[in-house]
């Protein structure tokens, strides 16, 4: 026998189970219906909440995105900073090469324009280990080994400018064998080490 209990039926015979219950039952109006979790917060309280969070994340994002874009750009700064600090010391090296090789082609020829070649390669070494000097101000460290450069450079200038000053008195031969009795000793070099 069928129980009439006003309800649409499961299987013939029997009463629906709780759960089916939910799928018949007449869904409660928009006024009347009652979250579970959040029985007394209004609608409009709900939306504004919901807008609030969203704002919320936004901003908690775009600090954060702030923060790693800055701290990006001070260390690409600081990569920029090595990168300038490097290419000064390659052109103090080169010229200083340069300067060498000045010296010794004059020394070899007496050509007064590789001498100039000297006078210039020094020059520029010397504007070089400034711009340098500016570019470390900020590094202790960086200063120190700077002045030992320094102290190398200025002893291999004033050895290669006794060798043109005896080229220029003595001659040639006289400047070439104490030119290569110094050896590396004096090489430029040893300022790279």
């Amino acid at each position: 026998p069928v129980l009439n209990t006003g309800m649409p039926q499961g299987i013939v015979g029997s009463n629906p189970t709780p759960s089916a219950r939910f799928f018949f039952e007449k869904p409660p109006s928009s006024a009347s219906f009652v979250n579970p979790m959040f029985p007394s917060l209004s609608i409009r309280f709900k939306v504004l909440s919901g807008f609030g969070l969203a704002i919320a994340a936004v901003a908690v994002i775009a600090t954060l995105s702030l923060r790693s874009t800055r701290s990006f750009i001070a260390t690409a700064e600081w990569v920029s900073h090595t990168h300038r600090v490097l290419e000064t010391h390659e052109a103090l090296l080169r010229h200083l090469m340069e300067a060498e090789s000045a010296a010794r082609g004059f020394l070899i020829t007496g050509d007064e324009l590789m001498n100039d070649f000297f006078e210039q390669a020094v020059s520029e070494a010397n504007e070089t280990e400034a711009d340098l000097r500016k570019l470390v101000s900020d590094d202790p460290d960086q200063l120190e080994r700077l002045k030992t450069i320094r102290k190398r450079m200025d002893r291999k200038l004033t050895a290669l400018n006794g060798l043109i000053d005896l080229r220029r008195k003595q001659g040639g031969e006289a400047a070439l064998n104490r030119f290569s009795a110094m050896g590396q000793e004096g090489s430029m070099l040893e300022i790279r080490a």
